[in-house]
C-alpha cells in the first residue's frame, strides 16, 4: 500500500540561490506586470519524473495551481512581481518542501521541484489519510500561531504551530471541512477530500477581524486619605457599616454639609442630640438620644478623650477645640457595647464621639 509521508519543510528561497533562470522569453504567460513560472516535478529519490502532479503557489491576495503533464512540466502564468510567493509541489502520496520566493521582474522563469517518492509496502489496507495545512493571514501572509483547526467529519482537533503549519493524522476516508478558528480573525473553512495513506496538502486564509468594543466607564468612589487609612478609620467603617455600630462621615461630608460648628454636624447624627441651657452655644454638650442615665458621649480627638461625664466643666464645649474645617473624619457610635476598644472608658456609659484631624 501507499505510505503517508512528513509533513512540509517551509523554507525561503532567495534569488540568488534559487533553482530557476531567467530565460527572457515572453508570450501569452507574460504581461508588463506579471510573470510565469515553468519547469518539471520529479521524484526526489529517483528523479523520475512526475506526472499529474499539482504546483501550487500562493500569495497574500492570491493563488494559481497547475497540473503536471506526461512529461512532468508545469506552467504557472500571471504572477505578481516583487511580493511574497510559496510554491510547492504534491501528488496524491506525497507532499514536496514548500518555498518562498519572489520574482524580481515581468519574464518567464524555469524551477525543478521535487516531491518524495512513495514506498510500496503492500496492498492497499483502507486506512485513513492525513491533511497538512498552513494558515497564513489572508493581508500579510504572515504565519496565523495557534490557531485551532478541527474537521467536521471525524472532530479531531489540531492547533498551528509557530510557522503556522498544522497536521491531522488518521482522518477517515471521504470528505472533510476543515474550520480555522482564532482570536482577532474570522473564522474560515476549506474542503478536503481524505483518500486511505495519503497525504492532502492546503493553506487556509483568514481574514483580521475587528473587534468592537463596547464603552468602558470607571467610577471613582473617593480617595482615600492615607493618614485615616493607617489609623485605621476605613477598617472600622467597613466592619461598623456591616454591623450597624457606627455612624461615619469624612472631611468631603462635611464640606457638603458646610456646618458652622463641629457639634452642629454631629448632633445630626442618628442617635446624637444636643441639649444646650441658656442662650449661648457655650452651654450645649452633645448627648446620646434615648438615655436618661447618660450625660455626654466621650469624645476623643486624634485618639485622645477630652471630653466625657468625669472630666469637669472646663472639657465641657466641643467647638473649644475644633473647627469643621479641621476634621479629617468623624466615627459615631451611640451605646457603650458598639464603640470599639481603643475608645471604651472605665466612665463612659454612652458611647463616643471620635475626631480625627487633617
Amino acid at each position: 500500500m501507499r505510505t503517508r509521508i512528513s509533513a512540509p519543510v517551509w523554507c525561503t528561497v532567495g534569488l540568488a540561490a534559487s533553482p530557476f533562470l531567467a530565460t527572457g522569453l515572453r508570450g501569452q504567460c507574460v504581461t508588463d506586470s506579471t510573470a510565469a513560472i515553468t519547469g518539471t516535478v520529479s521524484y526526489e529519490s529517483t528523479e523520475e519524473v512526475v506526472s499529474g502532479g499539482t504546483v501550487l503557489v500562493t500569495w497574500a491576495d492570491g493563488s494559481r495551481s497547475a497540473t503536471t503533464d506526461e512529461d512532468g512540466w508545469y506552467r504557472l502564468c500571471g504572477l505578481p512581481i516583487e511580493v511574497s510567493l510559496v510554491i510547492v509541489a504534491s501528488t496524491d502520496f506525497a507532499l514536496g518542501p514548500a518555498q518562498q520566493l519572489a520574482l524580481p521582474s515581468a519574464q518567464r522563469f524555469e524551477m525543478s521541484l521535487v516531491v518524495p517518492e512513495p514506498a510500496d509496502s503492500g496492498p492497499d489496507t483502507g486506512a485513513g489519510g492525513d491533511v497538512v495545512g498552513r494558515v497564513v493571514d489572508r493581508d500579510t501572509g504572515d504565519p496565523v500561531v495557534d490557531a485551532l483547526i478541527v474537521s467536521s467529519a471525524s472532530r479531531e482537533r489540531t492547533r498551528t504551530g509557530p510557522d503556522g503549519t498544522f497536521r491531522l493524522s488518521g482522518l477517515t476516508r471521504g470528505l472533510h471541512v476543515l474550520t480555522v478558528r482564532h482570536i482577532g480573525f474570522e473564522g474560515g473553512s476549506a474542503e478536503v477530500t481524505v483518500r486511505p495513506d495519503t497525504v492532502v496538502a492546503v493553506e487556509m486564509r483568514v481574514d483580521t477581524r475587528i473587534i468592537g468594543v463596547a464603552p468602558i466607564t470607571v467610577t471613582v468612589e473617593g480617595l482615600k486619605d492615607l493618614r485615616l487609612e493607617r489609623l485605621g478609620f476605613y477598617e472600622r467603617r467597613e466592619w461598623g457599616e456591616r454591623t450597624g455600630n457606627g455612624r461615619y462621615a469624612t472631611a468631603d461630608d462635611i464640606s457638603r454639609r458646610l456646618p458652622q460648628r463641629m457639634s452642629h454636624f454631629i448632633a445630626d447624627f442618628p442617635g446624637m442630640d444636643m441639649s444646650c441651657s441658656g442662650s449661648s452655644t457655650r452651654g450645649c454638650v452633645l448627648r446620646v438620644v434615648g438615655t436618661t442615665a447618660c450625660g455626654r458621649a466621650d469624645v476623643y480627638i486624634d485618639g485622645v478623650r477630652v471630653l466625657g461625664d468625669d472630666r469637669g466643666d472646663r472639657w465641657t464645649y466641643l467647638d473649644d477645640f475644633i473647627l469643621p474645617t479641621e476634621v479629617a473624619g468623624v466615627e459615631v457610635y451611640t451605646g457603650a457595647a458598639s464603640v470599639p476598644a481603643e475608645f471604651s472608658s472605665f466612665g463612659g456609659r454612652c458611647g463616643a464621639v471620635v475626631i480625627w484631624t487633617k
